[in-house]
């Protein structure tokens, strides 16, 4: 049975992270974390995972607001939007990454669980870099060269912020 590092140094066994997973995610579940990694269903999420924790040392993550709207055309579909930022140790460097989340939830069985979650990167960068690294547009590197962060989309897509509308259009 393989195991995830935890970030207090203990282990999660494999068996028991599929089911803490399958427990939050619905069958359809897609995981697309900043054009890096993708996948699809339980058992290529909890491998995503797995895989994330093995480089993984200690973590500190803050999130900074949660907000979720609820669909008005379907009862058991949800949106939400996640801003935070970590402190990691990755492959023993330490890293600051400020990231994001946009979810889709469903209700299966009366419970919220997710259905698609697409994690993106403003930075993801060694303490050491971050001074000059945070305002260049690679600045992703903890994958050991410099990809383009994700955001802010004001200044890298045709359609800048217009996605953010839902979160602060007024709801009447």
């Amino acid at each position: 049975m393989s195991a995830a590092s935890g970030a207090a140094g203990g282990t999660i066994p494999q068996d028991v992270l599929t089911t803490e997973v399958a427990a939050r995610i619905t069958d359809v579940l897609r995981l697309d974390a900043c054009r890096f990694d993708t996948a699809a269903g339980i058992e290529e999420i909890v491998e995503t995972y797995l895989g994330r924790f093995a480089a993984l040392g200690p973590t500190n993550h803050f999130s900074h607001g949660h907000v979720v709207i609820l669909d008005d055309t379907d009862p058991d579909r949800a949106t939400g939007l996640i801003a935070s930022h970590a402190e990691v140790s990755r492959n023993g460097v330490a890293m600051q990454v400020a990231l994001r989340y946009k979810d889709t939830y469903r209700r299966v069985d009366g419970r919220w669980r997710f259905a698609d979650r697409l994690m993106s990167y403003m930075y993801y960068l060694p303490f050491t870099e971050l001074s000059e690294g945070l305002g260049d547009r690679k600045s992703v590197r903890a994958y050991g060269d410099h990809r383009p962060s994700d955001w802010p989309e004001v200044l890298y897509a045709e359609t800048g912020n217009a996605w953010l509308a839902p979160y602060y259009t007024s709801r009447g």
